[in-house]
């Protein structure tokens, strides 16, 4: 009884052997190294891949990170033309997929049953800007969290809309003139650099930071 009971369990994972066999038949991998502007590379960098005709629907992206080494493995891709997207905000380096921060073609691979995989070396850079700051209320002083909608004043359908925490960080494309407004409920709108218009743009260099604190002004109420 013990040698069939042995058997039962040999013959159940040859059987996922084959099911994962013939699974991992229908998928390929990418993998690759992350670089900054100076050709080191860069550990903890979010990269993902996106088919390049996916419909728009609601999923969740799926990142992996690089290794000290700046290398990464995404798999289970299914065949198909690829765009390879970037991200590390803590270093300056935004989502390279938002033409908000950057124009530049990203890397493209295809994977397919006579070519399963592919390699890419990923360029970052360069850094964006950092505007950073508190979001109160001008009367009371209060935090308040809110909206902010930023935009490239030279072309404002390079724009990037985002809910911001009373104390916020933002990123904003490096040498790029940028205009910034904030809004939230029963507030008026406010606008860099502090009027009820927009006015003088931003303009970052790469890594540079600039303290903008936000006081909003309560929307007055009617008699």
């Amino acid at each position: 009884m013990r040698y069939i009971r042995i058997c039962q369990i040999v013959a159940a994972d040859i059987l996922l052997f084959c099911v994962a066999a013939k699974a991992g038949g229908q998928t390929g991998y990418v993998f690759g190294t992350v670089i900054n502007e100076q050709g080191s590379p860069v550990a903890g960098v979010k990269v993902t891949a996106k088919l390049v005709d996916d419909a728009p629907i609601i999923r969740v992206i799926r990142y992996v990170e690089t290794g000290t080494d700046g290398r990464f493995r995404i798999d289970r891709l299914s065949w198909g033309e690829y765009k390879i997207f970037t991200k590390k905000d803590s270093d300056g380096y935004p989502n390279s997929a938002s033409t908000f921060y950057s124009n530049t073609p990203a890397p493209r691979i295809k994977l397919s049953p006579v070519s399963p995989d592919a390699s890419v070396t990923i360029n970052l850079g360069p850094k964006a800007g950092f505007v950073k700051g508190t979001i109160t209320d001008s009367v009371t002083g209060a935090p308040i969290d809110a909206g902010v909608h930023v935009w490239q004043t030279f072309n404002p359908n390079y724009w990037l809309e985002k809910s911001l925490r009373s104390q916020y960080l933002l990123l904003i494309p490096s040498n790029v003139q940028v205009g910034m407004e904030v809004q939230a409920k029963g507030y008026e709108p406010w606008y860099y650099p502090g009027s009820a218009a927009p006015g003088r743009p931003l303009i970052e260099a790469p890594g540079q930071a600039i303290i903008v604190d936000v006081r909003l002004t309560p929307i007055r109420k009617q008699p």
